[in-house]
């Protein structure tokens, strides 16, 4: 694959540079540290502009794409409670920025500035979440990428005609779009380099491949074909959504979701997004009865709904098309989970990711859903009294989570659990809150696996194992599977997994 992609757009095929082209001197060096070419333009480095400074504990880094200034990301909405700094102009890849003393780091990137966040990750190795938009680690590849005829034809024939043709195929084709004002006015000449030195870098340089903890990509960017893009992520599937290579809204996604701490439990859900409805059958039961008991005590349309930990959209899909909200607001801890949740919702929503106990929630809410989330917050009272100051009198509260049986196997071989409260405890907690319940329903269920191995791999699939997690010996998974059987097996050699779902309908008095 490096040969071939060297004899498509290696330097040697570069071709004859535009009469007006300047080139600067440039050399290879080899770091013995890595084992990896680095291309540097004598004098230069990749630029930087900081947009937020403020002594936050946590800072963004931001990869631009081609064809970016200083101020492609100024005036835009950027998430509270961190700083940022943008990375652009390729012309040279040596890479300097010392964000050292920061105890956080997010990375977000768009177009060609993904490789080159993969290039200089090394030096960006506390990152804790990374996303990509509308970008490839493979950014010049007929499969994955680019395809290299079309990168090498723009590189030759780039000039300020080209150039104004390829700023708007990045926006999508329309002449007025927001983002044209965002991408450089620097002249074709200057940025001809720019792609020059790209085009180099993806041909002589081997980019680390780090995780990428969230990918997105446009439905109609026509700079990235979208076919290429799925085939690229195959370890973190993209997100589809509707718009062009630059839009952004797109961008803001992953601003937020480099902003934020990336919890071990987010961790866990995030990386499950892709196998989480294909393994998590029983929460999408539990969706389904709790739809069904909303609409069967009636919810009035036209009202603002919070909907707190989506996961990939069971109860969305099940509730939203049904109701008509105004506006279906979307939280959970993983940004992938609320964008595929979206998809489904056939309404207008916006993304409230993160904690829901520090993020903002909106106001004058009629209504709150939640399925199979509310056991993951520690401290259900404060959420219910930040819930009822938020929703209107009458405003409805429904969700289902889980009660004390639920994993007791697991409890009792681990000794390891969430703490599940009882619907008596809830009651409670909810009338101090100044909720009343209406309705309140408990079952008890049990989920047959093969063996316990298949116990474990069920949990991993579904995300929980962010908090179920244990260091595991070959030895000491040998005496829990033998214990598991001993205790919780069945006739016919197979073992069981006890689920203890809840379901509760509240109003605000």
């Amino acid at each position: 694959m490096v040969a071939a992609r060297k004899a498509s757009y290696g330097s040697e095929k570069f071709g004859a540079p535009a009469p007006f082209a300047e080139r600067r001197p440039v050399r290879l060096r080899f770091v013995a540290c890595s084992g990896r070419a680095e291309l540097l333009c004598r004098g230069r480095k990749m630029k930087t502009a900081w947009i937020r400074k403020s002594g936050a504990r946590r800072v963004v880094v931001f990869f631009c794409g081609f064809a970016c200034d200083a101020d492609f990301l100024r005036e835009s909405d950027l998430p509270d409670g961190c700083d940022a700094v943008s990375v652009y102009d390729y012309a040279s890849l040596d890479f300097d920025l010392d964000v050292s003393g920061y105890p956080e780091i997010g990375v977000a990137a768009w177009s060609f500035g993904v490789w080159a966040a993969d290039l200089v990750s090394e030096k960006l190795s506390r990152a804790d979440a990374r996303a990509a938009v509308c970008g490839s680690p493979y950014p010049v590849d007929a499969e994955r990428g680019i395809p290299p005829k079309i990168f090498e034809a723009t590189l030759n024939s780039f000039d300020e005609r080209a150039k104004e043709k390829f700023y708007r195929r990045v926006c999508g084709g329309a002449p007025g779009a927001d983002g044209l004002r965002r991408l450089s006015k620097r002249g074709a000449r200057e940025l001809r380099a720019e792609l020059e030195s790209l085009g180099r870098g993806f041909s002589e340089m081997r980019a680390p491949k780090p995780r990428w903890t969230l990918s997105i990509a446009a439905k109609s960017d026509r700079i990235f074909p979208a076919e290429n893009l799925a085939r690229a992520w195959k370890r973190t599937p993209p997100i589809f959504y509707e718009g062009a290579h630059l839009d952004m809204r797109l961008i803001r996604r992953a601003l937020v979701h480099a902003a934020r701490p990336f919890s071990k439990v987010g961790g866990a859900f995030e990386r499950s997004a892709g196998s989480y409805e294909e393994n998590a059958k029983v929460q999408g039961e539990v969706a389904k009865k709790l739809a069904s008991m909303v609409i069967s005590r009636g919810f009035p349309q036209g009202e603002r709904v919070l909907e707190i930990g989506c996961g990939t959209g069971f109860l969305t899909r099940e509730l939203a098309p049904k109701i008509s909200p105004s506006v279906w607001f979307l939280n959970d801890l993983s940004e992938k989970m609320c964008l595929m949740a979206s998809r489904g919702a056939g309404c207008r929503c916006e993304t409230v990711s993160g904690d829901i106990l520090k993020c903002e929630i909106p106001d004058g809410l009629g209504g709150v859903v939640s399925s199979s989330s509310m056991q993951w917050i520690p401290d259900l009272p404060s959420l219910f009294g930040r819930l009822a100051e938020a929703s209107k009198k009458g405003a409805m509260l429904a969700f289902s989570t889980f009660g004390p049986r639920n994993f007791e196997e697991i409890k009792m071989l681990c000794g390891n659990s969430l703490y599940y409260p009882d619907a008596l405890e809830i009651r409670d907690m909810l009338a101090r809150a100044g909720f009343e319940c209406e309705r309140v329903e408990e079952s008890v269920s049990r989920a047959n696996f093969g063996s316990p191995r298949e116990v474990m791999r069920h949990i991993a699939l579904t995300g929980v194992n962010g908090r179920f997690s244990a260091f595991w010996t070959p030895a000491r998974f040998r005496e829990f599977s033998a214990r598991y059987r001993a205790v919780f097996g069945d006739s016919g050699g197979g073992v069981g997994l006890t689920y203890n779902p809840v379901f509760i309908i509240a109003h605000r008095v």
